[in-house]
Order: structure tokens, then sequence, then C-alpha cells
């Protein structure tokens, strides 16, 4: 049961930088202790310009489009059990200026399979930069969740010399129980990856949009 639970809480959108292995991220996390959070640093460089990575970032309803690609394979090539399956964004109330809702199913075998889950993260804020774009965006978890107590993440879009950067900090508490059982590593392999996951998907997608 306590596997299970461990198991099923591995939702979040989220690798150690080794992981990946390339020389344009820049990635750290750590455990504090007084405050039983995990704590996620980390830089990813972009050959788009910033003007760009702000247009993209601006458009919230379009995050599923790029956000997804490849999130429900390890880095070892093998499937996560929590699959991530969709990212809608609805704006306005209950929550500020939105929220997400991603939807995930739990792919286990009977009684614990589970289909249609949703979370919801709340857009605390999503500062604007010209002309269309925004340049700092805060999601915080909203809503109750079993197994996750806390999760927020601010990523701000920078320029760098001819392209353009995300800088990142992402914190995650667990529920009591779960962290007892889910050591820096592991957290390192399933929530630290997704995220980095998702910032290298935009830039996928920014890629190919030059392309076209």
């Amino acid at each position: 049961m306590r596997t299970l639970l461990i198991l099923t809480s591995i939702l979040f959108l989220g690798a150690p930088s080794q992981s990946f292995g390339a020389p344009d991220l820049s990635v750290q996390t750590t455990y504090d202790d007084d405050r039983d959070v995990f704590i996620t640093t980390g830089t990813v460089h972009l050959e788009s310009s910033v003007d760009a990575l702000q247009t993209v970032a601006g458009h919230l309803s379009q995050y599923g489009r790029w956000a997804l690609r490849g999130i429900n394979i390890k880095a070892s090539g093998k499937p996560f059990i929590i699959k991530l399956r969709s990212v809608d964004f609805l704006p306005g109330p209950p929550y500020g200026k939105g929220h997400f809702k991603v939807g995930f199913d739990v792919d286990l075998v009977w009684p614990f399979r589970r289909k249609g889950q949703t979370i919801k993260f709340g857009v605390v804020e999503a500062r604007k930069a010209p002309p269309a774009g925004i340049d700092r965006l805060e999601i915080d978890l909203y809503g109750s969740s079993r197994f996750i107590k806390g999760f927020r993440i601010v990523l701000v879009a920078l320029p760098n010399g001819e392209g353009s950067a995300v800088a990142f900090k992402a914190e995650v508490k667990l529920t009591g129980f779960i962290d007892t059982f889910f050591p820096l590593g592991v957290y390192r392999r399933n929530i630290e990856y997704r995220v980095v996951k998702v910032i290298e998907n935009l830039r996928y997608f920014l890629m190919k949009d030059r392309e076209k």
C-alpha cells in the first residue's frame, strides 16, 4: 500500500540535469528540512528571441499544444504510471487570473486504476510584456490533493544574447506520509524530470515555429 501511495503521488509536470545532459540546461534540487519542501531551480537557454518566447508564454490557452510532448516517458525510456493527458486553461474565477486543469490517468491494474482524474493550478501572476506576451508566470496548486500539500512554480523569460532563457523555481511540498518515503533521488527522477521536460517542450515548440 505504501508503494502504491508513492507511485500515485508522482503527478506533477516534472529530471535531474544529468538526465538531459545538455550544456544549455542547468538544474538543481535541494530539500529544505525546516519547511519539508523540495526546491528546484534552473535555467534553460533557447535560441528563439525573447519576444518570441514571451509571445508563446502569453498564450495560456495554447499550452496544451506543446506541454505534454513525451511527458509520460521517463529518461530511461520506460513509461510513467501517472499519464498526463491534457492541459486546459480556464480564465477568470474562482482563481485570480484563471487556472490550468491538468487531466491524468493512473495506469495500474484494477482496482487501483483511475481514469479521467484532474488537478488544478491557479495562475497567481502573468506579468504582461509588450507587444502581446508575458515575461513572468507564477502558478500555484489550487484545490485539494490527497498527496500534495503545495506546488508553486515561478518562470521568468529573459534575454540571453541573441536568444533567450527561462529561469524557474519550483517548490513542492508532499503530504507528511508521502514525504517520509520520497527521497531526493526519487523526486529528481519523477517530479523534477517532468518540470524540466515541459520547458524543454517549450524550446522544441519555438524551434519548430521558427522553421516554418
